[in-house]
């Protein structure tokens, strides 16, 4: 049972961040162009048509089924499925895993050869991951459970 607001506030922050997840990834598996050229204006589009939109649905694929567990496991966390802790227990894992996943992201665009921001300069993502890596440094913070007070008597 979630028993502060800072968890459910946590939670909140999980649920966006799954729906940011979900919306994108429904736009690059189902747009006519996945957004390459539609929204980031991809400069090489017509070029390399075939293979941004493989990548594309690969990459949209990835999202709505990311997306879609994250939210699952936000929702069924606050209704506690069958009074079940396991979704619960669930979230600290889900909250380490998308840290990881942001930071290898982040340091992926740093260290990488190539940056979406030369290849497709008004590709709304391209903020995502530090965005994102903050947003679950702060969640980290916020639904780490108390600590129970030692009683020192």
């Amino acid at each position: 049972m979630l028993t502060s607001w800072r968890q459910r506030l946590a939670l909140a922050l999980i649920f966006i961040e799954g729906l940011l997840e979900f919306v994108p990834g429904c736009i690059h598996r189902f747009k006519e162009d996945g957004g390459a050229q539609s929204i980031a204006g991809f400069i090489n589009y017509d070029t390399c048509q075939n293979e941004i939109l493989w990548a594309f649905h690969v990459l949209g694929t990835n999202q709505i089924i990311q997306g879609f567990a994250t939210m699952y496991i936000v929702i069924c966390s606050v209704l506690e499925v069958q009074h079940n802790a396991l979704y619960t227990q669930i979230v600290p894992k889900l909250i380490a895993y998308k840290l990881l996943h942001y930071l290898g992201f982040l340091c992926t665009i740093i260290f990488g050869s190539a940056n979406v921001y030369i290849v497709a300069p008004n590709a709304p993502g391209r903020f995502k991951a530090p965005v994102c890596l903050l947003v679950y440094v702060i969640t980290y913070i916020l639904y780490k459970p108390p600590q129970p007070k030692l009683n020192t008597e």
